[in-house]
Order: structure tokens, then sequence, then C-alpha cells
């Protein structure tokens, strides 16, 4: 469900929408590794076989193979099964204001993406993973922050801008199936990229811009507590590259020919 509005005289160049999501999968599609697959075959959740049968209600001792010779473990059957479910909610607004100056114009993006929850189990039997505020499950912080901010000058021939993207702090995956989990929170994040652009000759557009301006390192992710009253990290060369940038700043520069 969404919300659209366009501001009446007074407010020219106001724009926003709000939007609304709720969305839950059944039986969604999902794939287990060879260790899932003994794990629930020999009820290390202590719920996906109870009665440790070779006929599990979830099929997954089935899929593991003996060799015909030794009776020792053999291959794993990793498939696909209609097993999982995934039920998410949240809210996205995004605001756009331009306003006209003696010069130019001058133009705000905005985009604020709040997440009310993201829980996933992968089988029927197995309990609910609540991921919202972790880097569990894909990455699912509780909200994010985009915004732009430009100028064009010019006649609309020239502009110059800079976007800024914000990450808040963040729960190790960890923390979702062990609240005890000595990982560190992963700290708060902000980038800034710059950009510019010119137009010459109605045909021709300059273009550059320096990405990761202020050369911010990458957060730190998986950092361990030494103990439970220690705030020593070790591991701090690790990160997840892809929510924070691994390359440093670059520049770059392109030119846009239309015939």
């Amino acid at each position: 469900m969404g919300f659209v509005f366009t501001s009446p005289g007074g407010l020219d160049g106001l724009t926003a929408s709000l939007d609304f999501y709720n969305i839950e999968v059944e039986d969604a599609i999902a794939t287990f590794e060879g260790g899932q697959i003994y794990d629930r075959c020999f009820n290390r959740n202590g719920v996906s076989n109870p009665g440790m049968t070779i006929n599990d209600p979830g099929g997954f001792c089935a899929l593991i193979n003996r060799n015909e010779s030794t009776g020792a473990a053999g291959t794993v059957d990793s498939r696909y099964f209609n097993a999982a479910l995934i039920e998410t909610s949240g809210v996205d607004l995004q605001v756009n204001w331009n306003g006209d100056l003696a010069s130019g114009q001058l133009y705000v993006n905005a985009l604020a993406s709040v997440l009310n929850e993201y829980n996933t189990k992968a089988t029927k039997s197995d309990p609910v993973l609540q991921f919202k505020g972790t880097l569990g499950g894909g990455g699912q912080y509780d909200y994010r922050l985009n915004t732009t901010v430009g100028y064009n000058f010019g006649g609309g021939n020239a502009g110059v801008g800079l976007r800024w993207r914000y990450l808040p702090e963040v729960k190790n995956g960890a923390v979702v199936t062990n609240p005890a989990a000595l990982q560190l929170p992963t700290d708060d994040y902000n980038v800034f990229d710059a950009f510019a652009s010119y137009t010459f000759n109605e045909r021709f557009q300059l273009r550059a811009g320096i990405d990761n301006l202020l050369n911010t390192d990458p957060a730190i992710v998986g950092a361990v507590r030494a103990g439970p009253t220690s705030v020593a990290d070790s591991n701090s060369s690790s990160t997840l590259a892809g929510y924070y940038d691994t390359l440093g700043r670059r520049y770059y520069i392109g030119l846009r020919m239309d015939f």
C-alpha cells in the first residue's frame, strides 16, 4: 500500500511517496548444505527429528547416502525444498524537492527504508529466526538512509552533487541463534560520493566523480569480544563487502555522445 504526495501552490517542487509492505512467503524454496542435513537428521536443534528415526518428518535422513562397501557415510543429496518461511514488513519513504535560485536550481532527494520485521525458518519444525537489526539473513538493518543534494546551473548544462549513504549500528548475525555470542556489533557507517557533469554542444556530456570521497574505511564485521567483561577484539580485518566499501577513494570520468 502506498501514497504519493505532490505539493500544492506555494511549495512547488516538493513530492513525496510513502510505501508500506507486508510480505509472507510460505513453502519458500530453500536449499541445505551437508552439515545442515546431518544436523536435522540427528536432531541437533532438538525439534527436527525428536524420534531419531530414519523417516524423520523433514526427510533429511533419506538424503544421507552410505558407502555400499564400508557402510560409512557417503555423499549427501543437497536438493531444493519447498519448506521455508519468509515474512517481512516495513516502510519506505522518499522525498524529492527542487527549488529555483537566481543562478540555478537546487535539488534534494532523500530515501529512508525502515524495517519492521524479517523472520525466517528453514522448515516447518524449525523455530522462527528474527533477523531484524542484525547482519544475518543477508543484512537486515533497522533502517537505511540515502540522500543526494545537487545544484544545476548554466541553464541546466552543468551540475554538481553529493550523495550520502548511512547504515546504522547493527548486531552480528550470530546473535540470532545464540544471544550470548561474543561477536561485537558493527559500528554505524557513512560514505559520501561527489559528482559533476557538463553538457556542451547539445550532444556531448562530460561527467566525473569521486566515490568514497573521504576514503572511509570499511566497518569491522565479526570482531569477537575477548570475554564477557572485556572489549578487546580480534578479526579486525574482516568486513562485509556487499555493504561496506573495501576499495577506498576512487575517481572516474566519462563522456556521453548523442547521435
